[in-house]
């Protein structure tokens, strides 16, 4: 399974500009792409993107969400986003709104090389492609706070249990023991 993989976002975000402020080639050439103002590194990139999302059949011809892009940007690539990420939309329906420690195992391989930046650029261009969308965006993560910052304020003892799927990465369950330490000092 192919998802995209961005470099560049500011390459990205240009192309989409230029497929709604200008009429469709009959076929995206590498002159087509050079009159577009990205990075000369990302002139392989940018097409294979743009299939993944609909925009581009196998010939490189525009297809019909080219067209539609043009005249309703955000719903069109909010279709594209969904049916390009389908498998995590099924996994995780509020995909979007949720914490990238959640969602990060599902760009781990097969859907993206073995190696940890290119699960971090995967991960990385949903996001930046649902930001393009207007699809609601996970809040901010606030930063992890340290032991000594822990143990300043008393913190009434709580006993909880927990019963978790099997196979639950380390960044899943820091995200679960950061939720119930958020919860736990707002009810304290």
């Amino acid at each position: 399974m192919n998802i995209p993989i961005a470099h560049s976002f500011s390459s990205l975000e240009q192309a989409l500009l230029h497929i709604q402020q200008t009429s469709p080639p009959a076929i995206v050439t590498t002159e087509y792409l050079k009159s577009i103002p990205i990075k000369k590194a990302d002139i392989r990139e940018i097409p294979k993107i743009l299939r993944l999302l609909g925009f581009l059949d196998e010939d490189m011809r525009p297809t019909p969400r080219w067209l539609d892009y043009q005249s309703n940007s955000k719903p069109s690539l909010q279709a594209a986003i969904k049916e390009c990420y389908n498998d995590l939309f099924i996994a995780y329906p509020d995909a979007p709104q949720l914490a990238d420690a959640v969602i990060a195992d599902w760009f781990a391989p097969p859907r993206t090389k073995a190696t940890p930046t290119s699960q971090v650029r995967a991960l990385r261009a949903f996001r930046r492609l649902c930001r393009l969308a207007g699809l609601p965006e996970a809040p901010m993560t606030p930063p992890t706070p340290t032991f000594a910052a822990l143990t300043e304020s008393p913190v009434p003892e709580r006993t909880v249990q927990l019963v978790l799927p099997p196979g639950l990465s380390e960044a899943n369950y820091e995200a679960i023991f950061r939720a119930a330490l958020k919860a736990q000092r707002d009810t304290a």
